[in-house]
C-alpha cells in the first residue's frame, strides 16, 4: 500500500480531531471518541484490504451518497467483516466514508494535519 494512504494500526494513530469534544471541565465521551476513531481505523483496513482507494479519485458515490450508493466497491467496504461489525447506521457509514475520502483524495499526512487540531 502507498504511503499516501498511511497505515494506521491502532485507534491510536487516528487523529484526536475527529470528534471535537465540547465538553468544558472534563470529558465524558471518551468511549464514544475512541468508538469513532474505531470506525475510522475498521474503514481504512476495509478500503485497503479491498484495494478501493483510488475509486475516490475516479469515482463518486453516485445520488444518495456513501448512505445509499449501489457502486460494488463501496458495498464490498461496508460489508468488509471490520465494519459490518461496527454497526453502522446509514448515516455513520457516510460520515466515515466522507472522512475516508479526504484520505483517498488529500492523503494521510493531510488527514493528519488537518484533523490533529
Amino acid at each position: 500500500m502507498s504511503s499516501f494512504f498511511g497505515n494506521p494500526t491502532t485507534i491510536d494513530d487516528i487523529p484526536d480531531g475527529v470528534h471535537k469534544c465540547t465538553c468544558k471541565d472534563k470529558c465524558t465521551c471518551s468511549s464514544y471518541h475512541n468508538q469513532i476513531k474505531g470506525c475510522l481505523l475498521h474503514a481504512h483496513q476495509a478500503l485497503t484490504a479491498t484495494s478501493s482507494w483510488d475509486k475516490f479519485k475516479t469515482e463518486q458515490p453516485g445520488d444518495g451518497g456513501f448512505m445509499f450508493s449501489n457502486k460494488q466497491w463501496i458495498t464490498e467496504v461496508a460489508n468488509h467483516p471490520l465494519v459490518f461489525e461496527d454497526g453502522h447506521s446509514g448515516g455513520s457509514f457516510a460520515i466515515t466514508m466522507r472522512f475516508m475520502e479526504y484520505i483517498g483524495v488529500n492523503g494521510w499526512d493531510s488527514f493528519v494535519e488537518n484533523w490533529s487540531k
